[in-house]
């Protein structure tokens, strides 16, 4: 088994996990193995390790367990393999995901764990991307931030922070501060300056709540084009 799917960076789950037979027939479904199964987490390549989470590991169905991980154990962007191996009980079980950023996991999957907090940005084309063009003078984000409920939530007096990061290895690219927003209760408008230096590509932002630790409230997707020539 290999290949189950993407995940999102830092958000606490429940992996499904199996299925686990007996090594004695290779097909008796083994429903009794919660409490002493071991599981372990081998990072982006690196050396495998316990996982960190406590929670009880449950069991489904048809040899299927549900394995609990927490944000400690989905730190670490590339894949994130999950082997559990028993040779007095059954044949070694695995699988290998693929631990992405929150914003491209919008843009290129299917949203399955909905933040606390979801903003929106207004006129987003798919999923919170939003086209820019180089050399523009700025550009205004608008959000309105809602819980997972779809209720409006007020977030006068919070200071907020925008981030533009690499798409592909999610490294910091800018910043802008507080200063940059206009917060009026649950909407918040940020007006960012794109200057020549951004060139075309695609780019992930997030939004970060500093006021409650720092905390990632929104993020998505813009793609920066150039400008075609007028002639005439």
């Amino acid at each position: 088994m290999s290949a189950s799917g993407w995940k999102i960076q830092n958000v606490a789950e429940s992996l499904l996990i199996g299925p686990f037979v007996s090594k004695d027939d290779n097909v008796t479904e083994l429903s009794t193995l919660a409490a002493s199964m071991e599981v372990y987490l081998s990072k982006n390549d690196a050396a495998f390790a316990l996982r960190n989470s406590s929670d009880a590991i449950e069991y489904d169905k048809k040899g299927y367990y549900f394995v609990p991980v927490n944000a400690t154990d989905k730190n670490t962007l590339g894949t994130l393999k999950v082997c559990v191996s028993d040779p007095t009980q059954h044949f070694p079980v695995w699988d290998t995901y693929r631990i992405v950023t929150q914003a491209q996991f919008n843009y290129f999957g299917t949203l399955s764990v909905t933040p606390v907090l979801t903003l929106l940005a207004s006129g987003d084309v798919k999923s919170g991307e939003v086209v820019v063009f180089q050399h523009e003078a700025n550009k205004e984000f608008t959000f309105t931030a809602k819980d997972i409920n779809g209720n409006a939530v007020d977030v006068s007096g919070k200071t907020l922070k925008f981030i533009c990061e690499d798409l592909r290895s999610a490294a910091a690219l800018w910043e802008l501060d507080s200063s940059y927003f206009a917060i009026s209760g649950s909407s918040i408008t940020v007006t960012v300056p794109l200057s020549s230096t951004l060139t075309p590509g695609k780019f992930q932002y997030n939004i970060r709540n500093v006021t409650d630790g720092n905390i990632v409230i929104a993020d998505g997707i813009f793609t920066c084009k150039a400008r075609k020539k007028q002639y005439g």
